[in-house]
């Protein structure tokens, strides 16, 4: 898989969790899916590093991703 690809397969998902809800992803949300697509584990704080913004601003941005099942939260 190219770079290209794998890139061509978020823009995709992102279109179609868009589309499924009929709203526009927020741009925090956005950047977290692709820092987690890119590198699988981050903290909390990682994250937050990636939005600029405090953790507790992060934290339900994320808890947002997880239930709508694009974040896996398990440890294995």
């Amino acid at each position: 898989m190219t770079e290209s690809d794998a890139d061509t397969e978020f823009l995709r998902m992102i279109v179609q969790r868009e589309e499924q809800a009929s709203f526009t992803m927020p741009i925090d949300s956005l950047i977290i899916l692709s820092r987690l697509r890119n590198e699988r584990r981050l903290t909390t704080i990682d994250l937050a590093r990636s939005v600029q913004k405090p953790e507790t601003v992060t934290w339900p941005t994320l808890e947002k991703q997880v239930e709508a099942g694009k974040v896996d939260t398990n440890e294995t």
